[in-house]
Parts: structure tokens; C-alpha cells; sequence
């Protein structure tokens, strides 16, 4: 957000309000669904390995990815993924 703040000339407080205002939510809140949500079109409609889904979304390991995941969607993505391919 500090970054974002220099280039875009403004503090970090006045980015993230104005953010907020226009978006409705925080800026880590939204990057954090936008991730989740990617995670969930990655698990559902391709065959990508778990681990490389949650590499390239910047999580942990895939076991973080799976504990957000089931926080969000009340199941695994090894559930989602076998359901979608029935």
C-alpha cells in the first residue's frame, strides 16, 4: 500500500479511505476475495495441481489455500473438483 501511496500521491490512510469509498471495501479485503475467488475458477475448470494454483496466487502452501478455501465456500477444493467433473 506504501507504494501505492508514493505513485499515486497520497498516504497510505487517504489510498486506502478513498479506496473503500469507491469499492466498498478495503484494499487487502478485496485482493484477498479477488485470490479466493481466482483459486475457486482455478480448482473448478482446470486440472492444475493445487500446489501450483496456490504458488501463483501467493499463498503459503496449498494447505493455506485450503483452509481459505473452506472458510469461504464451506467445502474443499478436492470436493469442488470432484463435483464439477461429475
Amino acid at each position: 500500500m506504501n507504494l501505492l501511496g508514493e505513485r499515486s500521491g497520497m498516504s497510505k490512510a487517504t489510498l486506502v479511505r478513498r479506496f473503500q469509498e469507491v469499492v466498498g471495501v478495503a484494499p487487502m479485503s478485496y485482493i484477498s476475495d479477488w485470490r479466493i475467488m481466482k483459486a475457486y475458477n482455478l480448482v473448478k475448470y482446470t486440472i492444475a495441481p493445487l500446489e501450483k494454483i496456490a504458488d501463483s496466487l501467493g499463498f503459503a502452501s496449498s494447505r493455506t489455500l485450503t483452509r481459505a478455501f473452506q472458510r469461504r465456500y464451506e467445502c474443499t477444493p478436492a470436493a469442488l473438483r470432484k463435483s464439477a467433473n461429475k
